[in-house]
């Protein structure tokens, strides 16, 4: 602790934002679809922040620590949402998984995962406003996935 960083936090802000090294993300929807988990709009509102996001795409890997998600574009086609192209609402790395079916209660997802990102957004750069981080998009929510389905909680 300094006057710095009063509160000692400097070595959880290092650790959430290099959480992605360990990030495994799949390439591709096609990809995806083949082998990870699709959530649904109650599940991915933390990647669908901003105009012209409510669409993005979000799957989990089967062990639901490695995220991928995918912005459409107008011909079709997906991009990958990656830091460099939308740090508000790039693919994460899950310290713990959300789901209950893989041995971990999901408050460890909250306290490792969603709290550092309340804090600190996905990256330096993130412009969410800390509000929107903790309450989630207020008038452009996401749409539902294509299977329009809810995960157990």
């Amino acid at each position: 602790m300094n006057a710095v960083d009063p509160w000692g936090l400097k070595w959880y802000n290092d650790w959430h934002y290099n959480r992605n090294k360990y990030n495994n993300p799949v390439h591709s929807v096609q990809e995806a679809k083949q082998k990870w988990i699709e959530l649904p709009a109650s599940k991915k509102i933390y990647h669908c922040m901003g105009k012209g996001n409510k669409n993005n795409r979000k799957f989990i890997s089967p062990n639901g620590m490695n995220e991928a998600v995918f912005h459409p574009n107008p011909d079709g086609t997906y991009t990958p949402v990656t830091r460099e192209y939308d740090p508000a609402n790039m693919q994460t790395f899950n310290y713990f998984s959300p789901l209950w079916r893989h041995g971990t209660e999901p408050i460890f997802h909250v306290i490792f995962d969603v709290l550092p990102y309340w804090i600190w957004g996905n990256a330096p750069e993130d412009p969410t406003p800390w509000d929107k981080r903790v309450f989630g998009p207020s008038s452009d929510k996401c749409t539902p996935c294509n299977n329009g389905s809810d995960l157990a909680p």
